[in-house]
């Protein structure tokens, strides 16, 4: 699954990000855009359960906006490492990447940098899961009770270290 595709946010994507199967993450950075000759319709908010006049909506939306990107014309983006990929090892570099490209100026959805950052407290959460467990059961065995409660009583303060160190 991609993070984002120049497709995103009606073409309007400078990157293209995903979790690579042969390890790390991927962004490939574009040659060029789509310079549509006219303004885009403004986005409609898209809920679930929101009804058929909506969907409607939507779709004419869309329509619309094939249309305006049909007859859009592409240009060479003339910013440092157009047309460059990269595979980041972690999560972290791959967050410090697309911050850095977006500062040279590419364009991408709002929502990735949250995603990614989301990912990242995640991941680190769950490794200091699995560390206090192993820690626990090596010590010594205990009741499921006593294990229960001390596996809870660690994890609350494992979770929220890790939160602080992120929020910093």
């Amino acid at each position: 699954m991609s993070y984002c595709r120049w497709s995103s946010d009606d073409f309007q994507c400078d990157l293209y990000c995903y979790e690579d199967c042969t390890g790390g993450w991927t962004t490939h950075v574009a040659r060029n855009k789509l310079v549509p000759k006219e303004p885009l319709p403004p986005k409609i908010a898209w809920k679930k359960g929101a009804g058929k006049k909506a969907a409607d909506a939507w779709v004419a939306r869309h329509n619309r906006v094939n249309e305006i990107l049909k007859k859009a014309r592409r240009v060479n983006l003339k910013l440092p490492l157009a047309g460059e990929s990269f595979n980041d090892p972690t999560l972290e570099k791959f967050l410090e990447r697309v911050i850095s490209l977006r500062a040279i100026g590419y364009r991408c959805p709002d929502s990735l940098i949250e995603i990614i950052f989301e990912e990242i407290k995640e991941a680190e959460a769950t490794a200091t899961m699995k560390g206090i467990m192993r820690c626990r059961i090596g010590k010594r065995t205990v009741k499921n009770k006593e294990f229960k409660e001390g596996w809870l009583e660690g994890r609350d303060a494992a979770i929220t270290a890790v939160l602080r160190r992120i929020d910093r």
